[in-house]
């Protein structure tokens, strides 16, 4: 054999030798990740591949067919956890929304966790037999639920003021007589996501209503206060003298605060149409209420400013003509006055 033969078949062994690492590499790396699988899925293994497989592989050799076996099973094991995991999740999508409706306590829910878990079909038989359980105690206390859902309803109801009319519409208020079901709690509870969203949005515009509605108490009260002059000649007048300056200057707010309603009102008109309360358009109402209190003001600053005058004109002495006081006379330049004398 020639020098040149020598070099040829060593560097072709060399070759091989790599080949074979890199097989066996692979092979190593699909069985670690079979094995990966089998543990998340609780695989208990019934061929003979797969009892070799959980042997370490040593058996089934390097050849080809062994590489492309291993792959199909890695594959067909992935499958498996992909349809696994997307079965659990549609069994958890139905369980998480009854355990809220059936308020489930906390514990409980935790303790269904520590039981089941991972992707076997334990857990899944687990999720499927809670499922049933929960659907059959929906359906025992299926008449407490749609009460329930009802009494949501009226409170979304009482607090975004909703009047008579707007109340007759809503399905809550039209269920008294029909029996309690599952398509009925279905469309009760559409009701309350819908209002829901509608509160939402109302929330804000209410927060600034009820500002409104305590600073016109406060305004009231305050007026009624100062009419009476001796409020301040007692002991206490000083701390007094200090909480009115306190309401004057909240009172003072009160034009910014309706401004403010006026502009949130607005922005919520243009998108989702009128603002009622009680049935009522609100900014009707706000800007009734301020005209009235604006013409309250005006009547008292009237009488005010009479009672001042009517004082004034107390005090000013009596002008009367009148006959002069006997005594002393001017005697008079009329030359006439004097001819009888």
């Amino acid at each position: 054999m020639s020098l040149d033969e020598i070099e040829y078949y060593e560097s072709k062994l060399v070759q091989l030798v790599k080949d074979k690492s890199r097989r066996v590499d692979a092979v190593q790396t699909v069985i670690r990740d079979i094995l990966q699988l089998f543990e998340e899925l609780e695989f208990e293994p019934e061929t003979d591949v797969d009892k070799s497989i959980f042997a370490g592989g040593a058996s089934l050799g390097i050849n080809l067919n062994t590489v492309s076996l291993l792959s199909d099973r890695a594959r067909t094991l992935t499958k498996e956890k992909l349809a696994r995991t997307e079965l659990l999740k549609h069994l958890g999508s139905q369980i998480q929304p009854l355990w809220e409706k059936l308020h489930v306590e906390e514990d409980e829910r935790e303790r269904f966790f520590v039981v089941n878990t991972g992707l076997g079909l334990e857990m899944i038989g687990g999720c499927q037999r809670e499922l049933e359980r929960l659907i059959a105690l929906k359906d025992e206390r299926m008449g407490d639920l749609v009460l329930e859902v009802i009494e949501r309803v009226k409170d979304l109801c009482d607090e975004m003021c909703y009047g008579d009319t707007d109340r007759q519409v809503l399905k809550s208020f039209q269920c008294q007589e029909v029996e309690p079901s599952d398509k009925l709690l279905e469309d009760l509870e559409k009701e309350v996501k819908l209002l829901t969203k509608q509160a939402e949005l109302f929330r804000p515009v209410l927060k600034l209503i009820e500002k409104y509605e305590a600073l016109c108490i406060e305004r009231d009260e305050y007026h009624e206060k100062i009419q009476d002059s001796t409020r301040l000649l007692s002991r206490k007048g000083g701390s007094q003298m200090r909480d009115e300056e306190q309401q004057r200057k909240r009172i003072t707010n009160m034009p910014k605060v309706v401004d403010r309603i006026f502009a949130a009102i607005k922005e919520y008109e243009s998108l989702h149409g009128e603002f009622l309360l009680s049935g009522v358009r609100f900014v009707d109402v706000l800007t009734e209420n301020e005209a009235v209190h604006t013409e309250r003001m005006e009547d008292e600053r009237k009488k005010k400013s009479q009672r001042k005058h009517g004082k004034e004109d107390a005090m000013k002495p009596n002008k009367t003509p009148g006959k002069k006081p006997q005594g002393h006379q001017t005697p008079s330049r009329n030359p006439l006055a004097n001819k009888n004398d």
